[in-house]
């Protein structure tokens, strides 16, 4: 058995709120494609095995359009056409920044960035790629509980 997690939104409420002001303003102040910004986030709870992320992003996105197909194979996204370019170029991007420790973020993760994103939206999606992973590591840490559907 499980020892009880603490609930960060309840025992950090400062914390946590400026959290979620940082979330939406991922979301609203840039100019990175909604559906860029969401398969990111599957990709990268997908990368640090956060079920509770991954439930919740995948219904994200499939509110948004992403198709089940595209969520199917985003673990294989380099080998399907199914992804532009300049959305491979971004989710290589935030899976060596969520593995850092390995690939130093070195120069052929970052310059295909440059082929597709201005200098302020590969800030931005370098932004969204530490939100989530500050996400996942609450998820996972706190151990969110994922509602099984009936």
């Amino acid at each position: 058995m499980s020892a009880r997690r603490i609930e960060p939104s309840l025992v950090s409420k400062t914390l946590y709120n400026t959290l979620v002001q940082y979330d939406t303003q991922i979301s609203t102040q840039t100019s990175l494609d909604e559906v860029l910004v969401e398969l990111i986030k599957v990709k990268i709870s997908q990368l640090n095995g956060c079920a509770y992320c991954i439930d919740y992003h995948a219904k994200q996105a499939t509110k948004i359009g992403i198709s089940s197909q595209q969520l199917l194979l985003l673990n294989a996204y380099q080998e399907t056409a199914l992804f532009t370019p300049k959305e491979k170029a971004a989710l290589t991007w935030a899976q060596a920044l969520t593995f850092v420790a390995t690939t130093h973020a070195d120069d052929e993760y970052y310059e295909p960035l440059i082929q597709y994103f201005t200098e302020k939206e590969v800030v931005d999606l370098t932004y969204l790629v530490g939100l989530v992973n500050v996400w996942n590591r609450l998820a996972i840490g706190m151990r969110y509980n994922l509602e099984k559907e009936a």
